[in-house]
């Protein structure tokens, strides 16, 4: 039996609390067609929701390099990222149709920005431009683009003001700079309702639009047609509380591109009641847009977003049951990843981690690069002790949002929980009295001590006056390489190794750890420029590892 909910059953569960909650299956058939339905099919056990595959296939980590990190992305950005280890060191296996995450396109536009390739990067936003003007679908790839400037930190500002000044005719940088004093000034806001948002916010926050509309008008000017320019605009009134203003930069939207679903999105959004809309503003302007919805696909997720709109203020209610089935109806009327991804934490709270770890992998599937998305699926990875897997998407999360105190702190939680493979380097005596400190070896024996009692700070200490000692000696970096690995401190770690190439520059051993290292900082190019050198000397296992860093360029 098929789910089918009628318009007026939908609009009476945005206006009012549902009681009953009937239990929704979910499955895909051998021709890719997703069914809903209140019994399981005969294939499904009775648990609701049963897990699916993400799509895609996982690529095999180099050899030096553990499973828990498998990420296929360009170089990141972060000045602090682990684990650097071999593939021994964990043993469960990926499962609950779990699959790392895949090449990030933002973690690549925002690694062009910081190395200053700045043609390159207008390159690759034009292209996007045009692809969209060849097919509409194509949307959501400009939107992921341009989202990628949607950056916390204030140093990225420099970085997209030498954009600007070296390349000033770049319609695309003035677009890339408006999506970012866009998110600042949303960031300025705050989340809270008007009346409970301080006056200095707003002033703040009308600064930062200001600049944007100023990026905007120059890249008008410059000749840029841009649907994303629309969706900020909108953004921007819907700030503001201007449904006229939305209206009107959503109008010439449409005059340029008539079956763009983003814009209709963002307009969607500001009809929402918390900006003086209603829902039954927000449904009427969903059945509208399906006009369109055979020349796009993409408008086909607008009708579920309303409803999801009702079950994201029960969730913030912390009614979860009903959040639940108000998300089940939203997705069962095409709502998209969002919706995913808060059943996924609704179904976590209600202590359903298995059924919410298949619509965190739906969501992640559709929306790869969204930092939050990772960090709700290593949580829940993370409550079913799955713990590769944990590491493994926080890794990637804490690559798109380093600034997060969530992401930091189940990122240190996990690191505490996890070993390094060198623990075969880890026999020690047990330490009595004072160390020698002209002695390396029980410089060295103490640190080892110092470490199996996680009072890692003494043992660097210990490891760096041995090294002082003996700067040649190879064991006593790969032990200073496991103290920083347990800190978090991966970019330390390349400081070592160069120290010690410089010393003995053909020791392949070194370039294959450094190799490592690179490796999962997300530098590629430098992880397989190391692995090769390290073959070129004969390291056992570099040939591998170089083959290996060479397929994820």
């Amino acid at each position: 039996m098929t789910t089918r909910v009628s318009p007026g059953l939908v609009l009476a569960l945005l206006i009012a609390p549902l009681t009953a909650t009937a239990e929704l299956y979910q499955w895909v058939d051998a021709n890719g067609q997703r069914h809903f339905s209140d019994k399981p099919p005969a294939h499904m056990s009775a648990r609701p929701r049963a897990q699916e595959e993400a799509p895609g296939e996982a690529q095999e980590a180099p050899a030096h390099a553990t499973r828990t990190d498998p990420v296929q992305t360009l170089p990141t950005l972060s000045v602090e990222r682990e684990p650097r280890s071999r593939p021994e060191q964990y043993s469960s296996q990926f499962s609950n149709g779990y699959q790392p995450p895949r090449a990030s396109e933002a973690l690549a536009l925002r690694q062009l920005l910081q190395d200053g390739r700045y043609d390159l990067l207008g390159e690759r936003l034009q292209r996007t431009e045009a692809a969209l003007k060849q097919d509409i679908r194509q949307e959501l790839a400009l939107k992921a683009s341009y989202e990628a400037f949607e950056l916390e930190e204030d140093r990225w500002a420099a970085g997209l003001d030498r954009w600007i000044e070296r390349w000033p005719n770049e319609a695309t940088a003035y677009l890339a700079r408006a999506t970012y004093r866009t998110h600042q000034a949303w960031q300025a806001r705050g989340g809270a309702y008007r009346d409970e948002t301080p006056e200095g916010n707003f002033r703040r926050m009308t600064e930062w639009f200001e600049r944007a509309s100023e990026d905007l008008d120059r890249a008008r000017e410059l000749g840029l047609v841009s649907l994303w320019a629309a969706c900020l605009r909108i953004s921007a009134a819907q700030a503001n509380g201007s449904q006229s203003r939305a209206a009107l930069a959503l109008r010439r939207a449409i005059k340029h591109f008539p079956a763009n679903a983003i814009a209709r999105q963002s307009y969607l959004q500001a009809l929402a009641p918390k900006w003086g809309g209603s829902a039954p503003a927000m449904m009427a302007f969903a059945h509208d847009t399906q006009a369109y919805a055979d020349q796009n696909p993409n408008l086909k997720q607008l009708p579920g977003y309303a409803i999801y709109e009702a079950g994201r203020m029960a969730y913030i209610a912390n009614n979860y049951p009903l959040a639940r089935q108000r998300l089940d109806i939203a997705i069962n009327r095409g709502a998209d990843h969002r919706a995913y991804y808060l059943r996924a934490k609704t179904l976590r709270r209600l202590e359903q981690p298995e059924a919410a770890l298949a619509d965190i992998n739906r969501a992640i599937a559709d929306y790869p690069d969204d930092a939050d998305y990772l960090h709700q699926r290593a949580r829940i990875h993370a409550k079913l002790n799955l713990l590769d897997e944990s590491l493994n998407d926080i890794e990637r999360a804490y690559a798109l949002d380093p600034t997060s105190e969530n992401i930091i702190s189940l990122r240190r939680y996990l690191f505490s929980r996890l070993q390094h493979p060198d623990r075969e380097l880890m026999a020690y005596t047990p330490v009595t009295g004072r160390v020698d400190q002209q002695d390396a070896d029980a410089l060295f024996n103490f640190a080892k001590a110092e470490i199996a009692e996680h009072r890692l700070d003494s043992a660097k200490d210990a490891l760096d006056r041995a090294i002082e000692l003996e700067p040649e000696r190879f064991e006593l970096y790969r032990v200073t390489d496991l103290v920083l690995f347990k800190q978090g401190r991966l970019e330390l770690i390349l400081e070592y190794w160069q120290r010690y190439l410089r010393l003995r520059p053909n020791d392949g051993r070194a370039y294959l750890e450094r190799s490592g290292t690179y490796y999962h900082l997300h530098r590629y190019e430098r992880s397989s420029a190391d692995a090769k050198r390290a073959m070129e000397l004969g390291t056992p296992g570099a040939e591998r590892a170089y083959r290996q860093t060479q397929a994820l360029l």
